[in-house]
């Protein structure tokens, strides 16, 4: 049985099923993101610097194991994010060293540069990957909302060259097709998602501009959308054309026939963030897609599992098979 035949097989067997109170999935995102998760391990936290003048911050969490696990979070996320620590707390004790990293102004301070990241910006995780890894016999991958588009890009546009020490990736809750997800997050839940994340952006712009005080972040200050926002900065800063331009060079679906290393994507088809494009009607000897009907938005807690940790098992599942 193969690695995949192998995990929908467990997930068969083993639904994702919250507990009663979250009945929608709303509740499947929202509860689980805001439990307080402690991490049980403490992180040896460095600075790697980027070749173009910028840092990047990140936690290792080591104890001279041979496999290396590298987590990448979502939109305005962490490497303290719940979903993250789920993560390192699950999956440390079972022999990976873990990295977390924080995009570009995530971290504890904000980066140098006047950009920062977005939904492709596919470079620091190729820099993290390049430096690490010849530390360990076995590398694992694995990305969450944006991160996961990240992880799942970089992936395609490593093809057949993805160095030999990556053995497998695993992401969750993918906004894969990235022009139709942004339009659907302005409409979620009256669109509390999409003010949630704007007003971080914001801020975060907000405080780039005292480094940069001629730069005109009117539009943005104004943006009632993710994309209004990502049309008047994340395009511009980081040479696309439009908002359109940037969402279709990034989709990570587009990337998904390129990828040659064994990889599974899942999404809950009760996702509030995601729109129906971003289930992806498409495998191929290296890629899985697996759907589960409940789980949220980076949620996935279950009460029929240990510590409700459905989607850390999901991946042990599979970096073990």
């Amino acid at each position: 049985m193969n690695p995949f035949e192998q995990v929908a097989n467990w997930v068969k067997l083993h639904p994702c099923k919250p507990p009663s109170s979250q009945f929608n999935g709303h509740l499947q995102t929202i509860v689980p993101a805001f439990r307080k998760t402690a991490l049980q391990f403490q992180p040896k936290q460095q600075i790697i610097n980027t070749p173009d003048g910028d840092f990047l911050e990140i936690d290792l969490i080591q104890n001279n194991n041979q496999k290396l696990l590298i987590l990448t979070h979502g939109l305005e996320g962490s490497s303290t994010s719940n979903y993250i620590v789920r993560f390192i707390n699950h999956l440390f004790p079972l022999g990976y060293d873990v990295l977390a990293w924080n995009m570009r102004g995530c971290g504890i301070h904000l980066n140098n540069k006047q950009h920062f990241y977005h939904s492709g910006f596919t470079q620091d995780l190729d820099l993290l990957v390049s430096k690490f890894r010849i530390d360990y016999d076995h590398v694992y991958l694995a990305g969450f909302s944006l991160g996961g588009n990240l992880t799942l890009k970089w992936l395609g546009e490593q093809g057949e060259s993805v160095p030999l020490e990556i053995e497998k990736a695993i992401c969750f809750s993918v906004p894969c097709h990235l022009e139709s997800a942004s339009l659907h997050i302005e409409k979620s839940l009256f669109g509390a998602y999409n003010n949630r994340f704007l007003k971080a952006l914001k801020a975060k712009v907000k405080r780039k501009q005292g480094n940069y005080p001629s730069w005109n972040i009117e539009p943005a200050q104004k943006a009632s959308s993710i994309t209004a926002f990502d049309h008047a900065i994340t395009a511009p800063l980081h040479g696309y054309q439009s908002a359109q331009d940037y969402y279709t060079q990034n989709s990570s679906i587009s990337f998904l026939p390129k990828i040659h290393t064994p990889t599974v994507l899942v999404n809950a088809l009760n996702d509030p963030m995601l729109s129906a494009a971003c289930h992806p009607d498409f495998h191929s000897a290296f890629f899985q897609f697996l759907s589960t009907k409940q789980g949220g938005h980076c949620g996935f807690e279950t009460s029929n599992l240990p510590n409700r940790g459905w989607m850390e098992q999901v991946a042990e599942v599979f970096f073990s098979s």
